[in-house]
């Protein structure tokens, strides 16, 4: 045994009995294959979109409008107040 194993054990056994509990489950969910829940996967899948804001495609193209819009105020010599650029 190594002593990353002894070290492993020695603190599982620190561990209360609840802790010990989920520890062995992430394990095994890590270790075998048929352990995977699909169902947990997929609400965790749906929460991460749910906290991920994916721009639209109007989004993407006001944006890209509004660059393009101070580029030229820009070249003509007019500074939008909300230009923060320096050059």
């Amino acid at each position: 045994m190594t002593t990353l194993e002894r070290e492993v054990i020695e603190k599982f056994r620190q561990l209360d009995h609840d802790a010990q509990q989920r520890v062995r489950k992430l394990i095994v969910h890590e270790t075998d294959p048929s352990e995977f829940d699909i169902e947990a996967w997929l609400a965790e899948a749906e929460a991460a979109q749910i906290t991920l804001h994916s721009p639209s495609a109007s989004d993407l193209v006001s944006e890209v409008r509004e660059e393009r819009d101070a580029d030229i105020l820009h070249s003509l010599g007019f500074r939008d107040s909300a230009d923060d650029r320096t050059d």
